[in-house]
């Protein structure tokens, strides 16, 4: 994980560029695959901090592709914000939660 001011980020982004190489010859080696269009990238940060970087310096580049940031990331089943405030894995868990609780509803009817 790199960290630093919104100044630092083409350095960041330069240095993930680098490490996603290195990932990629590292799975060439083991005859595996990076799948690049799979591959997300979030930047962490305050709304204010945030807002200071501009989209084309945001953006990683992955061996041939480039990889847009993204606001919202699944990993392991939890959803992680920008600003890790929860509110999209809340909803999530709301939203089907309420799910499950309609399909019970005609169960207990009977």
């Amino acid at each position: 994980m790199l960290h630093g001011p919104p100044a630092d980020v083409p350095r960041i982004a330069s240095t993930l560029t680098n490490c996603f190489t290195d990932v990629s010859h590292w799975c060439a080696a083991k005859r595996l695959q990076l799948n690049a269009s799979k591959t997300e990238v979030l930047w962490f940060g305050s709304a204010v901090n945030l807002s200071k970087m501009s989209p084309s310096e945001s953006v990683v580049c992955t061996c041939s592709t480039a990889v847009d940031s993204t606001t919202v990331v699944r990993n392991l089943g939890v959803m992680f914000d920008a600003e890790l405030s929860m509110r999209e894995h809340v909803s999530r868990v709301a939203q089907v939660f309420f799910f499950h609780l309609r399909r019970l509803r005609p169960c207990a009817l009977d």
